[in-house]
């Protein structure tokens, strides 16, 4: 959903392909896996919620968040990252449960994340990185 007004979110990725049986949508607070083979969906993330991290050392945040609104998502080798408004990026393995670690860049309140990505590295590592509507991140 894009609409012109400056002052209204730009909402953009929140349907993610990852097979021809597999989509993950966005839907009120929750991240959902909606499979065409089994003919159901099922809950991947329940943004209202509190979240607790799994990998606490890598998290920048040391409290649970809760009531995130994506504003953005990526899907890639079994990875979801969300962006959020108020900057907030939640990293999600999809083999586990749970919430790997999450984010916050920023204090602003005004700043909504744009797009984020998942790309692997030349030298091999996964990488992420993510643009925002207020901030130029090197």
């Amino acid at each position: 959903m894009t609409h012109n007004s400056h002052t209204t979110p730009r909402l953009r990725n929140l349907l993610w392909a990852t097979s021809k049986h597999d989509v993950y949508l966005m839907q009120n607070y929750f991240v959902m896996h909606w499979s065409s083979l089994l003919r159901r969906s099922k809950e991947v993330i329940n943004m209202a919620k509190p979240i607790i991290p799994t990998l606490q050392k890598h998290s920048g945040l040391s409290h649970p968040i809760s009531r995130v609104q994506i504003s953005t998502m990526v899907l890639k080798e079994n990875w979801m990252m969300a962006g959020g408004f108020h900057v907030k990026l939640i990293c999600k393995n999809l083999n586990h449960s749970g919430v790997a670690f999450y984010s916050k860049i920023t204090t602003d309140d005004n700043v909504i994340t744009n797009v984020v990505d998942v790309f692997r590295n030349p030298n091999g590592p996964l990488r992420y990185n993510w643009s925002v509507n207020k901030l130029l991140l090197v």
